[in-house]
């Protein structure tokens, strides 16, 4: 089972490691975080609809 899963830990690892390399930091936390700390529903909106799709 492992070997199978490798390949695709492998390319997940790869991505994530892209999208921190491609993507800054304080343009994550401006869209994610907000002024006060990150609290209310538009973080919460825009995380869902960047991660819902990551899965498929």
């Amino acid at each position: 089972m492992t070997a199978r899963a490798a390949p695709y830990l492998l390319l997940g690892m790869f991505g994530a490691g892209l999208l921190q390399a491609l993507i800054p930091a304080d343009l994550v936390g401006r869209l994610l975080g907000g002024r006060a700390g990150g609290r209310g529903a538009r973080p919460v909106l825009i995380a869902s609809l960047i991660g819902a799709p990551l899965p498929l």
